[in-house]
C-alpha cells in the first residue's frame, strides 16, 4: 500500500475520534460524520447497531452521557491496516485512568469510513469460568 495512503487512513481514524466521538458539540460532530463517513455508514456494537450518521450521532451522544464530561477515547497504539480495513486498540475515560478498553475495526471505501465494528474488552474478573 503507497505510504501516503497509509498515512491518510491513520489521520482518517484519528480525525474520527477526535472529531466524532470526542467532539462535545452535535452541530461540530455531524459536520465531521459528514466529511468522514459515509451516507450509508452502519456501526456495529455488541449491543446494536447504527445505521448512518444521524443514528451514530445519537450513539455518541448517548456515550457521552453515559461517560461524563471529562471522558476522552484515543487509540492506545499503531493503527493497523491495510485494503481498506483498519484496526486500532483505544481506551476511554479520563486521562491516565481508562474506564473501559477495546478495538475498532474499521472498513473505509471511498476514503470514508463505511463500517465500523467496536469490540470492548472483558473487565478482568468478569469473563466466565
Amino acid at each position: 500500500m503507497d505510504g501516503t495512503l497509509e498515512s491518510d487512513l491513520e489521520h482518517l481514524l484519528h480525525e474520527s475520534i477526535n472529531r466524532v466521538w470526542n467532539e462535545r458539540d452535535a452541530g461540530l460532530r455531524r459536520q465531521a460524520l459528514a466529511e468522514l463517513y459515509a451516507a450509508d455508514a452502519t456501526l456495529y456494537e455488541p449491543d446494536g447497531v447504527a445505521i448512518g450518521p444521524e443514528a451514530i450521532a445519537n450513539r455518541v451522544q448517548e456515550l457521552h452521557a453515559i461517560l461524563g464530561p471529562v471522558a476522552r477515547l484515543e487509540y492506545a497504539g499503531p493503527i493497523l491496516h491495510h485494503h481498506g480495513v483498519a484496526i486500532g486498540r483505544w481506551r476511554v475515560g479520563p486521562a491516565g485512568a481508562p474506564l473501559a478498553t477495546g478495538t475498532d475495526v474499521v472498513h473505509l471505501h471511498d476514503n470514508v469510513v463505511s463500517r465500523m465494528y467496536v469490540f470492548i474488552d472483558v473487565p478482568p474478573g468478569d469473563a466466565a469460568a
